[in-house]
């Protein structure tokens, strides 16, 4: 085979590439490509997008539960444990009194002390 032969094959082979190239099939396939591409894309966007509020929601949930128990337990003290603390310091405060009382007296006067009832 002779060095024309060559040319004239590859001439030809290039000749059919470029019709094959430039024909309405290779622009039909470049276009499906490219929309498969973008629909692709825009389906992953789509989906990170879903992700992402989904655990924004769940962040945002998880923020009002917190948010719950500790006002309820703020609330539990306030209304519950503030009152027994200041009942505890006066009886307390009381008991004290008393003590120095029988002591500076020298147990002339023997008392008692009743503690209050809490509930």
């Amino acid at each position: 085979m002779n060095f024309d032969a060559i040319v004239g094959v590859a001439e030809a082979a290039l000749v059919w590439t470029w019709g094959l190239l430039n024909s309405n099939f290779s622009t039909a396939l470049a276009g499906a490509a490219a929309g498969a591409y973008g629909a692709q894309f825009i389906a992953e966007r789509n989906e990170r997008q879903r992700r992402l509020l989904r655990e924004i929601r769940s962040t945002n949930a998880a923020i009002i539960v917190a948010f719950s128990i500790t006002n309820m337990f703020y609330a539990l003290k306030r209304q519950y444990v503030k009152e027994l603390k200041e009942r505890f310091e006066k009886q307390k405060k009381d008991l004290d009194d008393l003590r120095q009382k029988q002591r500076e007296e020298f147990f002339r006067t023997p008392r008692t002390f009743e503690f209050m009832q809490i509930f």
